[in-house]
């Protein structure tokens, strides 16, 4: 209580995001994937970073062989610039273009795949058909008075699978689940 008698609430509020590569083995062309995965997921995922390729690989390894669609396109207002589908430039210095690529083979050349063991990217033409990654993004936003962060800080949470899990309990409960 405050000293003029109203009750003070602590309040935190708890976030996670977690994304989740989806292997679609429909072959598709590059919009008719993407459509897809905007209908079903979030889009077509979009590998930029060693972490998006571990997560890749520990997600979905027997896709790994294939030739596969990810959200990878030639700027619209620069053909010599690409961009993940959600807006973001590539970084022309972190790239994991195959060797000699892009090369715009036939001039047909403007969307991305990645294949083989080392997720190397390479374009192709966009009326191809190849399966395709989705992902999922799962955001999870939590608001916690003090009374049960209490409980959190006492019971906790897990990591697992890129998934963090958050259990509640009142401390009661808790001491509960320990003793059993």
């Amino acid at each position: 209580m405050t000293s003029n008698g109203q009750m003070f609430l602590l309040v935190f509020v708890v976030s996670t995001i977690s994304a989740k590569y989806i292997y679609v083995n429909q072959q598709k062309t590059w919009d008719n994937a993407r459509s897809h995965c905007l209908n079903s997921y979030t889009d077509l995922a979009p590998i930029s970073n060693d972490y998006d390729r571990k997560l890749l690989i520990t997600q979905n390894p027997q896709a790994l062989s294939e030739t596969s669609w990810i959200g990878l396109t030639r700027s619209a207002s620069d053909y010599l610039k690409w961009v993940w589908v959600g807006g973001g430039a590539v970084q022309e210095n972190k790239t994991f273009w195959s060797s000699g690529e892009p090369n715009d083979w036939n001039g047909k050349e403007d969307k991305g795949v990645i294949y083989g063991n080392g997720l190397q990217w390479n374009d192709e033409d966009g009326d191809s058909d190849f399966p395709f990654f989705c992902y999922k993004v799962h955001i999870l936003s939590l608001t916690i008075s003090r009374y049960i962060f209490a409980s959190l800080l006492f019971c906790g949470f897990f990591l697992w699978n890129f998934t963090c899990f958050f259990f509640f309990f009142t401390v009661y409960e808790c001491a509960l689940c320990s003793a059993s």
